[in-house]
């Protein structure tokens, strides 16, 4: 009998002997038997996973898994400047990784764009001082960048409330920021004229949050296997960087592929390069820089119009052995380009409430470029239009009548949820790269790959190297395994 004990380490081996004998013993096999015999042994590793505890921390700008967590103080409310922002509670957290900080601002803002919040800690070394709009900070006399100190903040989206993760690891060059288990003290500052000001908290490392379970990169029998990857201009098809591609695609082993940023390159050459790597027949088509590829055919005959989809939204039905699936694969417009994501969304939702057939599951996978108003992921999910003039009524988009699910994949190994980052970039990682699909019909399961986090022995599991999905883009990508609801 399993034992039913939450033993992460126990877990993470476990895990490893199973994929150790697929990895070295399965890869001569065509794609079916070796889809078949690592479902059988998922299926027996599914059976004696030790259960998870309850409430386990994820980073993902949601705040059920808060609601046990002591606060670590409250600032008056009332006492904020003319920006609106007046902080009140916060609220810190840890894993073995991490330090994870919740706090309420008491006003709607874009964290990365907005000056809101800055942030102000230390912990027996030198201070950090971490500015999120500005998107810069320093630790001691040293320039302390995002990636260093292993920052990541959610939700991307605008919210009055946000996580904000470091790590415990987090370093400018040789400088230590947490030093000897040493107490964190933070504060928090609005940095507008008059600003409310928050803080000092002490945080004594007492609430430990339990981190979730690792998951298994190994597919399920019977289910779809969707991968959503932004390339990076043509990135797949690039001599450069093929091997990358080659190694994380063949890792992954999906489906269903929905590529975006392959404006240059044809559908056909996409589905040859697949068919070399992957083995087996595909079918791809192309749509501005989307390309859909998958080893189902293509519904022919469906759409009949794509009004009022903007071209960056690309709808494509599959037979998926009988049954039909529809795939939408987007790029949403990127960066500060609020009024255009939002009429892309409205366009989908007024194309979804028109044209989606009755009673047939679809999937929205893509790079969504949601770093904006919350306002567009609200009316994908919804179908809540902003332009009714333009759009017409609102209307549930699934088939029962509800909204849509936001898969939100995790880390294999972590509790973040993030799908892009850029070493080079000011702007710290975020969640670009959404699942989003019609859970009435479809179950959804899922996890982000970043290869720079893998122990090695993983990595040697899934034949990756370290720096992989870094080398390849700078958005990671994002696998779902679907099943069809009976």
């Amino acid at each position: 009998m399993c034992r039913r004990e939450h033993n992460p380490r126990l877990h993470i081996q476990f895990f490893r002997i199973f994929e150790a004998i697929i990895a070295r013993g399965l890869r001569a096999y065509n794609h079916g038997m070796r889809k078949t015999i690592a479902a059988t042994l998922a299926l027996l590793l599914i059976g004696c996973t030790p259960l998870a505890p309850s409430s386990p921390l994820v980073i993902e700008g949601f705040f059920d898994d808060w609601a046990a967590a002591a606060p670590l103080g409250s600032d008056p409310a009332g006492d904020g400047g003319a920006s609106g922002v007046d902080f009140t509670d916060v609220a810190a957290a840890h894993t073995d990784d991490l330090l994870v900080i919740s706090i309420d601002l008491g006003k709607v803002v874009n964290l990365q764009s907005e000056p809101a919040l800055v942030l102000t800690l230390s912990a027996g070394g030198p201070e950090l001082n971490y500015d999120f709009a500005a998107r810069t900070g320093s630790l001691g006399d040293a320039r302390a960048h995002h990636y260093e100190i292993g920052l990541a903040s959610n939700p991307t989206v605008t919210s009055d409330r946000f996580e904000i993760a470091l790590s415990r690891a987090a370093a400018a060059g040789d400088t230590p920021l947490f030093v000897d288990g040493a107490p964190v003290i933070l504060s928090f500052a609005d940095p507008n004229p008059g600003g409310d000001v928050a803080g000092p908290f002490t945080y004594a490392w007492d609430n430990p949050a339990p981190a979730p379970a690792p998951l298994s990169h190994l597919q399920i029998m019977g289910t779809i296997r969707v991968l959503s990857y932004n390339v990076l201009n043509d990135g797949v098809m690039s001599a450069l960087r093929a091997d990358h591609f080659q190694r994380i695609l063949t890792a992954l082993d999906p489906d269903i592929i929905a590529f975006q940023e392959l404006e240059n390159r044809t559908a056909a050459a996409v589905e040859a390069r697949m068919e070399e790597w992957l083995g087996g027949d595909w079918h791809a088509r192309k749509q501005a820089d989307l390309v859909t590829v998958s080893r189902y055919p293509f519904v022919e005959g469906w759409p009949e119009t794509q009004r009022p989809l903007h071209p960056r939204i690309f709808p494509a039905m599959l037979d998926v052995d009988g049954r039909q699936l529809i795939v939408f694969n987007a790029h949403l417009f990127c960066c500060a380009e609020d009024a255009g994501r939002q009429d892309q969304a409205d366009g989908f939702a007024a194309f979804v409430r028109d044209y989606a057939p009755e009673g047939v599951p679809f999937i929205l996978a893509g790079d969504l470029n949601l770093v904006g108003d919350a306002r567009q992921l609200v009316t994908l999910l919804t179908g809540d239009i902003a332009d009714e003039a333009v759009y017409g009524p609102d209307a549930f988009p699934d088939t029962d009548g509800t909204p849509l699910a936001d898969a939100v994949p995790r880390h294999l190994l972590s509790p973040h949820t993030y799908t892009w980052f850029d070493t080079a970039s000011a702007f710290s990682a975020g969640r670009l790269d959404y699942v989003i699909y019609t859970d009435s019909l479809l179950e959804a399961t899922g996890f982000v790959l970043d290869s720079t986090i893998l122990p090695a022995d993983l990595l040697e599991i899934l034949a990756l190297r370290a720096h992989d999905t870094l080398e390849a883009s700078d958005h990671l990508p994002v696998v779902v395994d679907l099943v069809f609801i009976e």
